[in-house]
């Protein structure tokens, strides 16, 4: 078909954006649409969002983030209406190029364990499975937490999260947090319904945990120290659940690598329960 064009999302682009992911919800996470928004108008630097048109109608889009050692692919999205023609390999291969063109060795995905379809096109496209991360759950009605008076949290502000991942002396809970966190907190600051909670023992900061309230909440980030993980880990929740109410939180979701043993334990013990899994892809650039 003529008239297909891949390039950079425009504002202007904002409703066929919508459009293409509110009829792919199955396929992708649930961002909010004002997260694509907010985008938009700020266009952090290492934030990709590229757009597919037929005849200048938006027919796909890619989201993805760049990095000098490692690239990540967020979603690929093609409209139904449009798919079979091409769009969503046209898309990876640009984003590729780009990333390519940064110094990127690898581009690294995520894709959930029932979308089959998925995982045949990124196989197709040589990319290989690496890996896979766990989806744990609790539900915040069905647990009680043991109070440690050495640790407290608090509700902080973005402008002070980001100064306080620099203190951070632990890895987060899953692999593309280390590519996506440093873009995503400047659009995060720009939204007012992202929550950031500070967990501190004895004055001195030890981890974070950052998410969107919504009933069944996806933590977008999580990091634990190595000490007292299940300490702190514990405070936090607690401090979720005093504000579960107030936010109509009944559930929350972390998403961890399967490697992280301790990780695991940690949740499992405090009464998170696996709930699904996603593959980790990879593609060597050359």
């Amino acid at each position: 078909m003529s008239g297909i064009h891949i390039r950079e999302a425009q504002l202007r682009d904002l409703s066929g954006i919508l459009a293409v992911y509110n009829c792919s919800l199955k396929e992708l996470d649930e961002e909010d649409p004002i997260w694509f928004q907010t985008l938009l108008e700020s266009k952090p630097k290492n934030i990709v969002l590229l757009v597919a048109t037929v005849s200048n109608k938006v027919a796909g889009f890619l989201l993805g983030y760049l990095n000098k050692k490692e690239s990540y692919v967020e979603a690929i999205a093609v409209h139904p209406r449009y798919r079979g023609l091409g769009l969503g390999s046209r898309l990876l291969k640009t984003f590729e190029k780009r990333a390519k063109e940064v110094g990127a060795e690898k581009v690294e995905l995520s894709v959930k364990s029932g979308n089959t379809s998925a995982l045949g096109f990124y196989l197709k496209q040589k990319y290989s499975i690496k890996g896979v991360v766990l989806l744990l759950s609790l539900d915040l009605n069905k647990v009680k937490f043991s109070r440690n008076t050495e640790f407290k949290v608090k509700l902080i502000n973005s402008s002070r999260a980001l100064k306080l991942h620099a203190k951070i002396k632990a890895k987060p809970s899953v692999w593309w947090s280390l590519i996506t966190e440093e873009a995503d907190s400047q659009i995060y600051s720009k939204i007012k319904n992202e929550k950031i909670l500070a967990v501190y023992k004895r004055r001195k900061f030890k981890g974070l945990m950052e998410f969107e309230p919504d009933t069944v909440t996806v933590v977008d980030y999580l990091a634990l120290p190595y000490q007292y993980p299940k300490e702190a880990l514990s405070a936090l929740l607690e401090g979720l659940k005093i504000c579960s109410c107030r936010w109509k939180i009944r559930s929350i979701v972390i998403p961890v690598d399967a490697t992280k043993q301790a990780f695991i334990s940690t949740l499992i013990s405090t009464g998170f329960k696996v709930i699904g899994l996603e593959y980790r892809l990879i593609k060597k650039l050359k």
